[in-house]
């Protein structure tokens, strides 16, 4: 993903429905910039989850624990005096580990929730680039990733105070406003902005006019990126059940639910290069990782695409046969 964008940078623009792992996605790829290089500041701004959601979800990431037990915990386990969860020894030394890990980054990682993100217009042009200024200064860093999540949820008023007479307008002045704050941090500098799509089809490609409310914004952005999941055919057979999910049967368990994503760069500027990259999302744990057999699962799921379109075109051939009779 990071060689197709040319590494992250620019205004890029990730569009998905929900529940299919955009947010993760762009949590993934912060939380790899903050390991991977010291210099830089993660900073999201989550204008839905609150900063302890999103936290927990981060650290469910790094141990790979289940989230929900991180907030209800195993009724079978004893509570650790320590942190106050039901977790097994295992989970508990995970997440532990995960915790000392995730206060390392210490001011590099800033979340700011709906609480703390401010209503704007176009005439506070410099409300998140001071929070994100702000941030590097505390972190001693000079690279910042940022990711506002989601688009749809920014509170941005118009001018005079009333209401947008159309929705577009107001995301046309939203879109302005972000694209010359991200300029104004630095253009090489990655500023991840999640949006919803209107739909998640197998057989028709991702388009930018599916990202709701940004579609027709989208010119304005450096990269588009739209993520649909697809589910694993109920007839398919081994080894091409394990190759789907990018699933070694010696040695994961084939119980964790996953989803096969295909995150799609329909534009791209400057040395981004257009096309298809495959990923695995485990709900469960809030992880994502790149399918290690890209062409293969690429195969796959054409194959599948193709044995859907014969299916609906017989269906609507018989269909017609009775009408014309």
């Amino acid at each position: 993903m990071s060689a197709k964008l040319f590494g992250w940078r620019g205004l890029i623009l990730m569009g998905a429905a929900p529940g299919v792992g955009k947010t993760t996605l762009a949590l993934a790829a912060g939380l790899d910039a903050l390991r991977h290089d010291s210099k830089t500041a993660f900073v999201v701004f989550s204008a839905e989850m609150s900063r302890e959601v999103l936290r927990e979800r981060l650290l469910a990431t790094l141990a790979r624990v289940p989230d929900r037990l991180l907030s209800v915990g195993d009724v079978c386990e004893k509570e650790d005096p320590a942190t106050g969860l039901h977790l097994s020894p295992d989970d508990l030394r995970r997440v532990n580990v995960a915790r000392e890990l995730l206060e390392s980054f210490g001011n590099r990682l800033c979340i700011l929730d709906r609480r703390e993100i401010p209503r704007m217009n176009r005439d506070t042009g410099y409300a998140l680039q001071n929070m994100v200024e702000q941030t590097l200064a505390a972190s001693n860093t000079s690279r910042p990733f940022v990711v506002l999540d989601p688009f749809q949820g920014v509170p941005f008023d118009s001018v005079s105070g009333q209401e947008w007479r159309q929705d577009l307008e107001r995301d046309r002045g939203l879109m302005d406003f972000l694209l010359q704050t991200q300029r104004n941090i630095g253009e090489k500098f990655p500023f991840v902005v999640v949006s919803e799509t209107t739909k998640n089809t197998w057989n028709e490609g991702a388009k930018m006019n599916d990202l709701l409310g940004t579609g027709r914004l989208a010119y304005s952005a450096d990269a588009v990126l739209t993520v649909q999941t697809f589910e694993m055919p109920s007839d398919l057979d081994e080894p091409n059940r394990s190759r789907w999910l990018d699933i070694d049967p010696e040695h994961e368990d084939d119980r964790i639910e996953r989803k096969l994503l295909r995150v799609s760069m329909v534009k791209g500027r400057d040395k981004m290069r257009r096309g298809d990259t495959w990923f695995v999302f485990e709900p469960a744990f809030q992880t994502i990782r790149e399918h290690s057999e890209q062409n293969t699962v690429r195969d796959l799921v054409a194959a599948e695409v193709v044995k859907k379109k014969k299916i609906v075109e017989a269906i609507t051939a018989r269909k017609n046969q009775k009408v014309m009779k």
